[in-house]
């Protein structure tokens, strides 16, 4: 047993293990060298120090890349020696000062040797993988793969691409991929330095237009090349020929004749793809006529009306009966199931081979009569669709003009003019819906004007007024009232505010609900009945309107089209129309211009109304708001600026 050595860091040079187990379990350091190791055939014996380091040739000056002098020169060598070695192992590295390789470029890169310490010029060369760096050489061309067990084709021709890599004289071929060839087509041959069947390394001088080239047991013709190429090898001055064409394979020229013949004539698919695009161009496309079978010459016949619709996207007829009540027939819902409708029924036997025409589009005319199994059904009349469809393909107007048919007519039930006393059981929209069909049905209620106007409600400010059958009390004419209309639904619901000490309970003065026109039948009010100065009549008494909140105002200006009243653009043209004559046009420039505050320049909106009426315009009291409106404040009560008010009348104030 060898003595112990102490723990210290292993030696250079020698293989050694931290820790190892004594002959008493105590760890300690043993040098490597110290025992005997196996010699495994995957390793070798340790290196020395000198024979790790390799070699490099490239160093940088300045950030520029250079070949650095490979060559060691020992004493006693000359320089010619080493001035030889350098360019033979120059050549080998770049094949730099071939005139078929290297272009015709200036060499810059510095050979940077031994030479230049002791004084002496080194030869100027270019590397090739910097002179030719990304240049590619492409040439196209084709080999011919034999196919031995097959009976349709003997020989494949196979279309390939060739790059070469002038930088270091590798070159890879591709194929051009192909849907459906069967073939793993792609990458033919991975890019490397390529050695031709008779042993000689593929080159430059080997890659033209026209040439063959033999690899791996496959004859390569080059056929065509880009045009780099071209000017790239014509600089070198090699002659390149012109391009040459690929032959046809033979089986895909097979197959391509076939095809051409199978077009010619009429394929079930081409027939279900024409049937498919015009399902998709007319679904839902129906050609509705109205036709008539008179029938009475025949015994129990009669003269009845059909709806005949021809479905565009498949051509398919489908008769319909048009039911009355009280015929004595049974109500059949078809005539005629939806299919094709042929033009002569007895063309369809079972014995019978002949051509079954059916009817098209073009056959189903205004005033043309069709043949629906033995029936002949006049088509007098059709809807507005079938109408502008017709107008598209170029029918004229006059074809489609409805014919004068005597059609027998519905039996109308007319309803009753004056309902009935409301009993009192639900509303009387309820008592209605029992009156108007047998068997009640829940009053429908519009779900999209309450997805609209769900929380809208129209204001107005209304008094107590005296009219036909409404009576005005004393105590009525302190007592004011808030009309609000709810859009949702709408209802009506008349609320007083209290008024201290006038002895008169304020609070809720009518339930919501839907307000009856008096002398009216079944008519109730709408939002387009309520205005600045309208009357609204309930239980003998009568409000008239007189102020609105803004919301209101606003919310029927935008809604001109509902509330005529409230049309801004209607009004100012009215009031343009009454000044238009020299008359009217005096009288509203003397009244404004006499009512016109000298410190505000404004005029009161009674004056402006006096001034229009002069001029023989006359507006309602919600109209004069309005304009009011436009020219003031946003109230409408204020004085207006008499010179903003003149300007939209088209008026200009006298100086």
């Amino acid at each position: 047993m060898g003595p112990r050595v102490a723990d210290s860091p292993p030696t250079a040079g020698n293989f050694t293990i931290k820790k190892c187990r004594g002959p008493r379990g105590s760890r300690e350091s043993r040098p490597v060298s110290n025992y005997r190791w196996p010699n495994p055939p995957c390793l070798s014996p340790p290196l020395q120090a000198a024979q790790q380091k390799k070699s490099g040739l490239l160093k940088y000056k300045n950030g520029v890349a250079y070949i650095a002098d490979p060559i060691k020169t020992t004493e006693g060598e000359g320089d010619e020696a080493a001035a030889e070695l350098a360019s033979s192992q120059m050549m080998t590295l770049g094949g730099i000062g071939n005139a078929s390789i290297a272009p015709k470029v200036t060499e810059v890169t510095h050979w940077m040797g031994a030479g230049e310490a002791a004084g002496s010029e080194a030869p100027e060369v270019v590397p090739q993988w910097i002179a030719f760096d990304r240049r590619v050489l492409r040439f196209f061309g084709y080999f011919k793969e034999p196919v031995v067990e097959s009976a349709q084709e003997n020989f494949r021709i196979r279309k390939v691409t060739l790059f070469y890599y002038l930088e270091d004289g590798t070159m890879h071929m591709g194929e051009p991929r192909e849907d459906n060839s069967g073939i793993p087509q792609g990458v033919f041959l991975k890019r490397h330095v390529a050695e031709l069947d008779s042993g000689e390394i593929l080159g430059v001088g080997h890659l033209t237009v026209g040439a063959n080239l033999t690899l791996y047991g496959r004859t390569f013709h080059i056929t065509a090349c880009d045009e780099f190429t071209r000017e790239f090898l014509t600089a070198q001055g090699v002659e390149v020929a012109a391009d040459e064409g690929v032959p046809e394979d033979p089986y895909r020229l097979k197959q391509t004749l076939k095809a051409a013949r199978s077009t010619q004539r009429p394929s079930t698919r081409g027939k279900a793809l024409e049937d498919l695009k015009k399902f998709f161009d007319y679904d839902r496309k129906v050609l509705r006529f109205f036709a008539v079978w008179d029938d009475r010459r025949a015994l129990y016949g009669d003269n009845l009306a059909f709806v005949v619709h021809y479905y565009l996207s498949d051509d398919t007829v489908e008769v319909n009966e048009v039911h009355s009540r009280n015929t004595g027939r049974d109500s059949f819902p078809k005539l005629l199931a939806r299919g094709k409708l042929p033009k002569n029924h007895e063309d369809t036997g079972t014995f019978i081979n002949r051509q079954i025409r059916y009817y098209e589009w073009q056959d189903m005319m205004v005033g043309q009569k069709i043949n629906v199994w033995g029936r002949g059904l006049l088509l007098y009349d059709c809807d507005e669709f079938t109408r502008s469809w017709y107008r598209k393909q170029g029918v004229p107007e006059e074809a489609l003009a409805p014919l004068p048919v005597d059609v027998e007519r519905k039996l109308s039930v007319p309803k009753m003019a004056v309902a009935p006393d409301w009993y009192g059981i639900g509303t009387e929209r309820d008592q209605m819906q029992s009156v108007n069909m047998l068997i009640p049905k829940p009053p429908r209620f519009d779900w999209d004007q309450f997805m609209e106007h769900g929380t809208h409600q129209l204001r107005f400010a209304a008094r107590l007024v005296a009219d036909q059958g409404c009576k005005l009390l004393p105590a009525d004419d302190v007592r004011l009232f808030v009309i609000s209309y709810y859009l949702a639904d709408d209802t009506i619901q008349i609320y007083e505010p209290p008024i201290r000490n006038s002895g008169i309970i304020g609070g809720k003065y009518l339930e919501r609900c839907h307000l009856k026109k008096p002398h009216a039948v079944n008519q109730e009010y709408r939002s387009r009945d309520l205005f600045i100065g309208a009357r609204i009549a309930t239980h003998a008494r009568c409000f008239e309107l007189y102020d609105a909140d803004i919301f209101t105002y606003d919310f029927m200006e935008r809604h001109a089209d509902k509330f005529p009243l409230a049309d801004v653009s209607a009004i100012l043209a009215k009031c343009r129309a009454g000044v238009a004559t020299e008359e009217g046009k005096a009288a509203v420039l003397g009244s404004i211009q006499a009512a016109t505050d000298e410190a505000t320049g404004c005029v009161p909106v009674p004056e402006v109304a006096a001034g229009l009426e002069a001029a023989g315009v006359s507006l309602v009291p919600h109209e004069l708001v309005v304009l009011a409106r436009h020219v003031g404040e946003p109230e409408g009560k204020a004085p207006v600026p008499a010179v903003k008010l003149l300007a939209e009348l088209g008026l200009e104030a006298a100086e």
